[in-house]
């Protein structure tokens, strides 16, 4: 039975063939049947990346827990068009989801180690609580620890340089942390 299949399939293909027969002429001229591209919206769309560091690892401690496993992804440099707020963007490879998001602000610590090679992005989170409101929200300090991965030492000791350096000159305006 599966053969019958196989037969009606390649009688299909060998009719299409009949029918546009510029695919026998020319068979790289084939026309394609993808869909369009798709016009996924990430957020990032008013925002211009200063600096990006593919394949970094990021291990997160919240509060008095015990820092998380490494996450493996690419992390960004984003500095809005307008406001020229700026923010530390890392989605975790291979899904691209946001693991990170924080806005560069005088609440925000950055600091380089290079003994160490880890860049550390301290801040201070409200843990959200269902039926509580806002204003009661527990905050809790929060650490980023990015580490190098499969990136570079060099590629890696620039990208903190320039974080780090950035961060100490962060807009007042920017004062609340955001974190996804």
């Amino acid at each position: 039975m599966a053969d019958d299949r196989a037969d009606v399939d390649s009688a299909e293909i060998v009719h299409a063939f009949e029918r546009d027969s510029s695919i026998l002429d020319n068979p790289l001229a084939a026309k394609s049947y993808a869909k369009g591209a798709d016009t996924t919206i990430t957020g990032e769309e008013d925002e211009e990346v200063k600096a990006e560091l593919k394949g970094a690892k990021v291990f997160i401690k919240r509060g008095d827990k015990d820092f998380s496993d490494g996450i493996l992804g690419n992390i960004k440099l984003l500095s809005h068009r307008e406001t020229t707020d700026e923010r530390l963007l890392f989605r975790r490879e291979p899904v691209w989801k946001v693991t990170m998001s924080v806005r560069l602000g005088s609440a925000v610590r950055c600091t380089f180690d290079e003994e160490q090679g880890v860049l550390r992005v301290m801040l201070k989170e409200s843990e959200e609580r269902v039926g509580v409101s806002p204003q009661r929200w527990e905050q809790k300090v929060v650490i980023y620890a990015v580490k190098r991965g499969k990136a570079s030492k060099t590629d890696f000791a620039a990208f903190a340089h320039t974080v780090s350096a950035r961060a100490q000159f962060a807009h007042p305006s920017s004062a609340e942390p955001s974190s996804a």
